[in-house]
């Protein structure tokens, strides 16, 4: 499995994986963080 080489449809995936899981976890902190300061 040394193949390097992505096809475009592979690397777009990959971006959007990526960008998908920080957006993600941004938000969760976000709201974790306004339900804290919502329910002191």
């Amino acid at each position: 499995m040394s193949r390097k080489r992505l096809t475009r449809p592979e690397r777009l995936a990959l971006v959007y994986a990526v960008l998908g899981g920080l957006v993600s976890g941004a938000a969760g902190t976000f709201i974790a963080w306004l339900l804290g300061q919502l329910s002191s």
